[in-house]
């Protein structure tokens, strides 16, 4: 970021988003409901001619990192995992942004990198509704920058979970990890197991009107469906996918992969998730199955793997699922317990030491 010499832009009672296309009104007119809510003006959009803030999508120039000489408005490719899986990923959400005395302009090849610009505007706009002239060029280190939201535990409502949207997106994160059941409750509605849901939960509208106004944002939901331990909410409603084994308390739970419907459970749920689900991404779970014997648990996770890729999707596990021996090359291992320190000298359990793989 390069300030500039010359006057502050300064912005009226009524801001216009203008952007290049009928196509791309919607785009603006999220970048005017941000407006609106962060600076508290009328905004509107026009399609076309200018504004306060240009909306202009445009190829970017060569990477200047690696080229010293070359466009200072172009940025380099992000690293890590595309949340979208295209193959434009790791640069999708690049953008230049300069602002004059009379507008501020944004430029990308995408309309994610113009929303990622126009975010940028808008934290720069002071109290004062002024914005020092300033050149931009911005773009993410990481592809995957996501916040995990626990409903299951503690049900938020859909209006509550728009408001952590709203946040994520103003923040520049652009996954919205869902974990959507535990032993407290299930917390989404599906047509082939009613009996999960018995607490406050999300109708299928409900978690597809997440999804949208999500993607509207730029935000993708990963969801998790926790298997097979974290399933008390689940033996609950049909205690014969618990089978024989004895868990080490009243409270634990985990599912047996050789109780007679536990295969057609899991892909039941699983496909019944997918298909509500446009992201790439669908989230099986894996962890903390305490007390389940190494064989039966290893054997519940590659059920699930096979499953979750069956949909269609690219599978994401917790790191403990790499003990099933089931992950393939495709599938992400996430991990959630960091290396140890001298405050935590040891690891937790006999979990593996973390490592995320593609």
């Amino acid at each position: 970021m390069n300030g500039t010499e010359g006057a502050a832009l300064r912005l009226g009672s009524r801001w216009c988003v203008a952007v290049p296309s009928e196509g791309s009104r919607a785009l603006g007119e999220t970048v005017a409901g941000l407006l609106e809510r962060l600076h508290g003006v009328a905004t509107f959009v026009r399609v076309g001619g200018g504004g306060d803030l240009n909306l202009m999508l445009a190829q970017l120039g060569a990477d200047p990192r690696a080229d010293p000489g070359a466009d200072p408005g172009a940025v380099g490719a992000a690293r890590g995992i595309d949340p979208l899986d295209e193959p434009d990923g790791l640069t999708r959400e690049a953008y230049a942004l300069t602002v004059t005395q009379t507008a501020a302009t944004v430029t990308a090849p995408t309309a994610e990198g113009l929303f990622r610009g126009a975010t940028t505007f808008a934290q720069l706009i002071g109290t004062d509704r002024a914005v020092a002239p300033v050149e931009v060029a911005d773009g993410p280190a990481w592809a995957w920058r996501g916040l995990s939201l626990d409903v299951a535990r503690r049900f938020f409502t859909v209006a509550e979970v728009k408001r952590v949207v709203d946040l994520l997106a103003l923040y520049k994160f652009n996954v919205l990890h869902l974990h959507l059941t535990d032993s407290q409750g299930w917390r989404l509605e599906m047509e082939s197991r009613p009996r999960l849901t018995d607490g406050d939960f999300y109708t299928q509208d409900d978690y597809r009107e997440i999804v949208a106004y999500a993607a509207a944002r730029f935000v993708t939901v990963v969801p998790e469906i926790d298997m097979p331990g974290h399933t008390h909410s689940v033996v609950r409603a049909y205690p014969a996918l618990r089978g024989e084994t004895v868990p080490p308390h009243e409270l634990v739970a985990f599912l047996d992969p050789r109780a007679e419907d536990a295969p057609r459970f899991v892909a039941d749920v699983l496909g019944e998730l997918a298909a509500l689900t446009p992201g790439p991404y669908l989230h099986i779970g894996g962890d903390e199955a305490f007390g389940m014997p190494r064989e039966p648990y290893a054997e519940f996770v590659a059920m699930s793997l096979e499953a979750g890729r069956a949909t269609g999707k690219k599978v994401v596990a917790w790191q403990e699922a790499a003990r099933s021996g089931g992950l393939r090359p495709d599938d992400v291992a996430q991990c959630w317990i960091g290396r140890p320190t001298r405050s935590t000298p040891k690891r937790c359990g006999n979990a593996p030491r973390p490592s995320t793989t593609r």
